[in-house]
């Protein structure tokens, strides 16, 4: 079965909190601060989301073939958490922004090619330092 492996970068700002996984819409998992997570997925196409408390991250869809694996990196915005907290404090906007921007807070992006091969040379530099 193919991997899907997913690398969180070690951010300062949420580093509390672990990122629940949901791959096609379904909860498999979580993902601390400066973590890799490894899950098996049927060969396909898979949408991959990842949340925190209210805010989530845009929805990602990578292809994976049978013989591959899709390489996933994510992490927190940090201008849009800055700004969140600066409203929450301050102003009742926050609300607005809330619904503006909640799926800015947490960055996701395929760093292996489209049919899951390992070619990407940034997908073999996260592999080497796991």
């Amino acid at each position: 079965m193919p991997d899907l492996l997913i690398i969180r970068h070690a951010a300062w700002l949420d580093f509390i909190g672990s990122y629940r996984i949901s791959v096609d819409n379904m909860d498999v998992g979580s993902i601390g601060r400066g973590a890799a997570v490894k899950l098996w997925v049927l060969p396909g196409r898979h949408a991959i989301q990842l949340r925190i408390a209210w805010f989530r991250s845009r929805r990602l869809d990578i292809f994976v073939n049978a013989e591959g694996a899709g390489v996933v990196e994510c992490g927190s915005n940090l201008i849009v958490a800055i700004t969140s907290i600066v409203l929450v404090a301050v102003t009742p906007l926050w609300v607005l922004f809330h619904f503006l921007v909640r799926e800015r807070y947490i960055w996701i992006r395929c760093v292996a090619s489209e049919d899951g091969s390992m070619n990407s040379r940034r997908a073999q530099d996260l592999l080497m330092t796991l």
